[in-house]
């Protein structure tokens, strides 16, 4: 298995897995390897099995491309 994302956000998370799944890709969420004992912060770990990686991160790198990039830019109200 090999990690392919990480995140603080269990609601990004559950995005990415049902994005994955949508491609056909099996995906599992790890909470034991990341976080922090300082900030209590807990991170989800993503992983796809090795011969799913290739393929997950296209499609995780496609999504966050779009997320980065969203096809209507936001238009300032004040028109400026």
């Amino acid at each position: 298995m090999k990690r392919l994302y990480a995140t603080e956000s269990v609601d990004e998370a559950e995005r990415i897995q049902a994005l994955l799944q949508a491609a056909g890709i099996d995906s599992s969420l790890d909470t034991k390897s990341g976080g922090s004992v300082v900030t209590g912060a807990v991170v989800f770990g993503i992983y796809v099995e090795d011969r799913h990686a290739a393929q997950a991160a296209e499609v995780l790198a496609g999504w966050l491309e779009k997320d980065l990039n969203p096809d209507e830019p936001d238009l300032d109200p004040a028109g400026g």
